[in-house]
């Protein structure tokens, strides 16, 4: 629009991004409000801490082939864990160079032979996050195509690759069922409830309860919830 601002409009509702009764101190209220083109629906943008604040990625080396990567930083550095072989695991001190290191389970997940065709160490999807002190990897078991699937758990104190101890299963999903438990990803929310959100194929995207106790499904919300679908 003229002077260098713009307008932000809700294409389903019509309405327009809208400052509260035209306030203009720090902290106003922002809400949705029926589009009268007023100056209090007028938004300039503005850059953030000029161009350092937000630079452009650096090229990655060494070994940097990995599927369905997760990354977390810990005291000794950056471990990346991706799909297969037990969990692969690259380690790097600076997001620049990564080094191929041992798998993170070792020994892989033994109860896994019925949803991986008997190979404990094909595991897929691997999702790594820190809370309590504990290094949460969630991962995921199956063969392709097929929603004979399950997630796992291995923990560990330090994160390291080889320094992870297989909790054995968390949640399946069998033929018939339609929904396929793979993929899983770990959301603590703002009033630090655990939440296990995963799946792709069948009907979508689920999501069940975990106690942060045990990295199970809580046992006072045993319900399955579905997040997206389609048809």
């Amino acid at each position: 629009s003229p002077g260098g601002y713009v307008r932000f409009v809700n294409r389903f509702s019509g309405k327009a991004l809208d400052v509260w009764q035209l306030a203009t101190t720090d902290g106003a209220r922002i809400s949705q409000f029926t589009d009268t083109g007023g100056d209090n629906q007028q938004f300039q943008l503005v850059p953030v801490g000029g161009p350092s604040a937000f630079p452009d990625p650096d090229p990655v080396s060494g070994s940097i082939a990995s599927h369905d990567p997760s990354m977390i930083r810990t005291p000794s550095g950056y471990v990346l864990f991706s799909t297969h072989n037990a969990v692969e695991t690259r380690t790097s001190p600076d997001r620049l160079q990564f080094t191929r290191t041992a798998a993170a389970i070792p020994g892989g997940a033994q109860w896994a032979g019925p949803y991986t065709g008997g190979n404990p160490n094909e595991i897929w999807a691997p999702d790594i996050s820190f809370h309590n002190g504990v290094y949460w990897l969630y991962y995921s078991v199956s063969t392709f195509g097929s929603n004979r699937s399950a997630i796992g758990l291995a923990t560990s104190a330090t994160g390291q690759p080889g320094s992870f101890a297989d909790q054995g299963m968390i949640y399946a999903s069998a033929p018939g069922d339609n929904y396929n438990a793979i993929d899983p990803s770990l959301l603590v929310d703002a009033e630090n409830r655990w939440w296990l959100v995963f799946g792709s194929f069948w009907t979508g995207i689920k999501m069940i309860r975990i106690d942060p106790a045990t990295g199970r499904q809580s046992a006072a919300d045993q319900t399955r919830y579905s997040l997206a679908s389609r048809p």
